[in-house]
């Protein structure tokens, strides 16, 4: 039976990579995981060991081999290829390690891309995009270029693009690690007191140990396995934010 405060449910999902010599690779081997609602929950552990496999196939870009992922409620599984792109655009928002801004866009058409992706009208789209920037006390580099702006710049801008439709799940794929480490941490604050809403939640993943403090939900991953689970104090959490 579904709840409604998971917000994601991984279940015995494993995913298989076909190699040149006609084996395969095991990335995922059995993953079971719950976000609760409301969280922010981060993936950690060294490179190769499945965070970014097992980040793609919550959104949805990649299809388990097996087991079943809901978001939400919704079967991920079930759905069409079309289905899950309207579900992507509409549900989940990205914020990725490289801020990968459209160089010829203001920071404000930037961050406005996933409304006008759906249809919003551009006035509409760019208004809130500028709302959600001022949000992010960037109001002021609204008609910068990306060039213009520094790093830490640039991935606030990011994370307007993934809250400007309003998704209901973040997923951040090492959104601090091209960061000094004063601006990972206004990052993430910024991210856990804007992103994270009773009916929001944020999977993270990462590398960056100065970042762990932000975490309801602390996952350690090895060899396409969940290593341990560690649920932190959410007051601990909004705290240091």
């Amino acid at each position: 039976m579904l709840r409604n405060d998971i917000a994601v449910a991984v279940q015995s999902v494993t995913k298989d990579f076909p190699l040149a010599d006609g084996s395969s690779f095991r990335a995922l081997a059995g993953i079971n995981l719950s976000v609760a609602a409301g969280k922010l929950a981060m993936l950690s552990g060294p490179s190769g060991c499945g965070k970014t496999t097992l980040l793609c196939i919550i959104s949805g870009v990649l299809r388990a081999s097996s087991g079943e992922v809901t978001v939400f409620g919704e079967h991920l599984g079930a759905m069409s290829e079309r289905d899950q792109i309207a579900f992507r655009l509409s549900a989940i928002g990205f914020v990725f390690q490289q801020s990968n801004l459209l160089p010829a866009l203001t920071a404000r058409e930037n961050a406005a891309v996933p409304l006008i992706a759906v249809g919003c009208p551009r006035s509409i789209a760019l208004e809130k995009a500028t709302d959600v920037l001022q949000q992010l006390g960037i109001g002021a580099f609204a008609d910068s270029l990306p060039i213009h702006l520094s790093g830490g710049q640039q991935q606030r801008v990011t994370i307007a693009r993934a809250l400007v439709h309003e998704p209901r799940l973040i997923l951040c794929d090492e959104p601090t690690s091209a960061l000094d480490a004063e601006s990972g941490h206004t990052l993430m604050g910024l991210l856990r007191s804007i992103a994270v809403q009773p009916d929001r939640s944020v999977v993270v993943v990462t590398h960056d140990s100065r970042i762990t403090e932000f975490a309801d939900l602390l996952i350690a991953m090895e060899d396409g396995r969940i290593k341990s689970a560690e649920a932190k104090d959410a007051c601990e959490s909004e705290a240091r934010a």
